[in-house]
């Protein structure tokens, strides 16, 4: 809440000079002491005379004036405190007490002028006009749990260069500041969110219902947020800030963090300001200014780390913006230890305000979590942009924090932006958690970064970076990845393939452009006899070692599935239809590095996708059936279930990118599925040979000579190891199954059970 005593200290020390014409005080000092200082009549006079008008409605009679104390420097930046209690007696000649705050505007011109009276002036207008609204509309719809969470403003008060509101004292109604420099504990965080649901629940409800006075209220909404972001200092301190913690995190040996915040901050300031200047349909009346000292909290029983009610303060940047802005900037700022849970929260949040609008008479499909989700993705990276800002000056030193009461005229408030990262480790702490989880939802990044493609005479070259050198390690290639392995590139796929089909969805002519000249050198390959006669020359000698085994049951199923052999699986690689995107095409062991931490090597952290040869327009499904039949094979039980986990984050991802999910729905995805899970078994036999092959077994294809090709390389023998038989023989369940039951369909659109993703493999 914003601070500072209406009156200088060269005037506190001419008033203690003048006791013979005061009444005592008290005011509180940084050092927590209390000293007894008076003032004249001509003050007590002048804060009368505004209270006089300001109680106009509280019917006294008379009443007195004692001034409490002062909140401490940095609990405010635009305005002053003053708090005083009146008691007196009403016309009825009962007593009366009310125990106020006075938030006073600075003297200050050329502050008055830059920011201060647009500041008071807007949160005028929220008590005065958009409270009044809410709460008239709130009792229209016999709303049983209103939006109330601010305190009672007794008046507005427009003077001569001068602005004052006259508030309840919160304090004295057991409400609390919580410690400006601790991130708010999940209990803290929860009700905020509640009350900032109906918040923006009401203007959703209110447009819908009465759009004419919904635009009146916010028709000369001045955006005093964006006007400060887009003052030059402040663009160059945020830029500042942003350099200054990525050089840090390079010293500090964070180079993974360091990579991570670049790509979340690039474009800057600019690019937060981008965000916030995009005003939607969609947009509501917000709070606009979401750190912790704008939060008061009641407690019972002294439990401070479980409130029961909170009230929101300072209101002068509340705008007409996105619900995601109040969200992401009150998270970001207040919760960050919390990052990890921020995609629960928004979901609670996102309950709260459904059943809210409800309670108000409107739909909750004026604003769907898919809404929510798009506009959160902008905002989150906003937020994270001007994080480093922000944590400066929650963690700053009370002397560090800059005073606009002491702006000169030609400055502006950009100018007070120059902080330093705080020294303390509290702000890595904070930011760490935000990067971590920012990175998941940023655009997909998933292959080493290409500093150049060279084409010379008869020699083409690229220089990538070495992922080695970055902690990314090859898997063991014999190896079947186990299920954290798997979801990771699957991760990865989903958002691969989102990206084409957003962009065909809103710049097909670009997209078109891309895939024009992708040539099909997967399906040129498997078209060559050689290959033909190998594919077909290894389903028999599987179909031949399995019988002499005496596997029955699998000789039988893999009969029924390889029947048509590699024309079966020509033919259905080279169906290419309107839901066809830019496929990876090259899915096995050796094309996927990752990261790990602490030396886990059954968890990664991140996977990098490497050769890009056979990238072609096809169905997402190819990319899914070559990768889980070469590598995941051991997991086939669980292809129906991983199946959905990434289709959801497809959808997740194009939700994100600005497109619907419908583009290519769980039903779209198991009907190009069926078929290629079938050719990816057909392949099967010829890619277990391959990868499990001794290194001297393997063809060397630069001793190709003229008028051979690639598939005269394809004559492999099955392998003797069992492996061969276990990853073939759960293929061909899995397949079977699916080809036999139909996968059950209805229950696979259904939820997967929970607990399978606990599972490692």
């Amino acid at each position: 809440m914003t601070t500072h005593l209406c009156y200088s200290h060269q005037s506190v020390r001419l008033y203690s000079n003048l006791c013979t014409h005061a009444c005592q005080f008290k005011l509180r000092l940084n050092l927590n002491a209390t000293i007894l200082l008076f003032t004249t009549g001509t003050m007590k006079t002048e804060i009368t005379s505004w209270l006089n008008e300001a109680l106009k409605d509280e019917n006294f009679e008379r009443f007195e004036v004692k001034l409490g104390g002062e909140t401490e420097k940095g609990d405010g930046f635009v305005g002053q405190m003053i708090f005083v209690t009146v008691e007196g007696v009403t016309k009825e000649g009962t007593t009366k007490k009310l125990d106020l705050v006075l938030k006073a505007s600075k003297d200050n011109e050329a502050f008055r002028e830059n920011i201060g009276r647009w500041a008071f002036e807007k949160e005028m207008h929220v008590y005065e006009d958009v409270f009044t609204a809410f709460e008239a509309f709130q009792n229209q719809n016999k709303v049983i749990t209103p939006f109330v969470a601010y305190p009672k403003c007794y008046k507005c008060l427009k003077l001569i260069k001068k602005e004052i509101l006259v508030f309840e004292n919160l304090r004295s109604l057991g409400y609390e500041l919580h410690e400006k420099k601790l991130c708010l504990n999940l209990n803290h965080t929860k009700i905020v969110l509640q009350e900032y649901a109906k918040l923006h629940a009401l203007s959703f409800a209110l447009k819908d219902q009465n759009r004419k006075q919904f635009d009146i209220l916010t028709g000369s909404s001045k955006d005093l947020m964006l006007d400060f972001l887009k003052r030059p200092n402040t663009t160059k301190n945020i830029n500042k800030l942003i350099q200054s913690t990525l050089t840090s995190l390079s010293e500090r040996g964070q180079t993974h963090l360091n990579e991570k915040f670049a790509r979340i901050s690039q474009g800057g300031a600019s690019k937060m300001i981008e965000v916030f200047q995009t005003v939607d349909d969609q947009a509501v009346i917000t709070h606009g200014d979401c750190w912790n000292n704008n939060f008061m909290f009641q407690y019972k029983n002294n439990d401070r780390t479980a409130p029961t009610a909170v009230k929101i303060l300072d209101w002068q940047t509340s705008v007409l913006r996105s619900p995601a802005c109040d969200l992401a900037m009150f998270l970001t700022l207040t919760s960050s230890l919390s990052a990890h849970l921020f995609d629960q929260l928004l979901k609670e949040y996102h309950d709260h305000l459904s059943d809210f609008l409800v309670q108000l008479g409107s739909s909750p499909d004026l604003f769907t979590f898919e809404d929510l989700l798009k506009e959160w993705k902008n905002f989150i990276i906003a937020a994270s942009i001007f994080a480093p800002l922000g944590f400066a000056f929650i963690l700053a030193e009370k002397e560090d924090l800059p005073e606009f009461g002491e702006m000169k005229e030609g400055s502006d408030v950009g100018d007070f932006m120059d902080m330093p990262i705080p020294a303390d480790e509290a702000f890595y702490e904070r930011l760490i958690p935000l990067i971590e989880y920012v990175d998941v939802i940023t655009p997909f990044v998933a292959y080493p970064k290409c500093y150049k493609c060279l084409k010379l005479n008869k020699k083409e070259v690229l220089v990538l970076e070495n992922l080695r050198s970055l902690g990314y390690e090859l898997h063991e290639k014999k190896l079947c990845l186990n299920l954290n392995h798997t979801r990771m590139v699957l991760q990865e796929y989903a958002k691969l393939h989102a990206v084409s089909f957003a962009l065909k969805d809103q710049n097909k002519k670009q997209f078109d452009i891309l895939t024009g000249s992708l040539k099909d050198l997967m399906l040129d390959f498997l078209k060559t006899p050689s290959t033909t006669k190998n594919i077909n020359r290894s389903i028999q000698a599987a179909l031949e070692s399995l019988k002499k085994r005496g596997d029955t049951h699998l000789y039988e199923k893999f009969g029924r599935i390889s029947q048509g052999g590699a024309s079966k699986t020509i033919e259905v690689f080279q169906t290419v239809d309107d839901q066809a995107v830019i496929t990876h095409g090259d899915c096995w062991n050796n094309n996927f590095m990752f990261q790990y931490k602490n030396n886990d090597r059954t968890a990664p952290t991140a996977v990098k996708i490497l050769d890009w040869q056979m990238c072609v327009l096809r169905s997402p499904a190819c990319d899914l059936a070559m990768f889980l039949t070469l590598t995941s094979s051991r997991s086939a039980h669980l292809f129906d279930q991983l199946l959905k986990e990434y289709h959801d984050q497809l959808s997740e991802f194009l939700v994100q990118l600005g497109s619907s999910p419908d583009l290519f729905t769980f039903e779209d995805l198991l009907k190009h599925w069926k078929n290629f899970i079938i050719a990816g078994t057909i392949f099967a036999p010829l890619g277990f040979s391959f990868i499990l092959a001794e290194k001297e077994d393997l063809p060397e294809f630069d001793e190709m000579k003229e008028g051979s090709n690639i598939g005269d390389f394809m004559d492999m023998p099955i392998p003797t190891g069992e492996a061969f038989y276990e990853r073939v023989g759960l293929e061909l369940d899995s397949t079977f199954g699916f080809m036999h039951n139909g996968m059950r369909r209805n229950e696979m659109v259904a939820s997967i059970s929970c607990e399978s993703r606990s599972q490692t493999g």
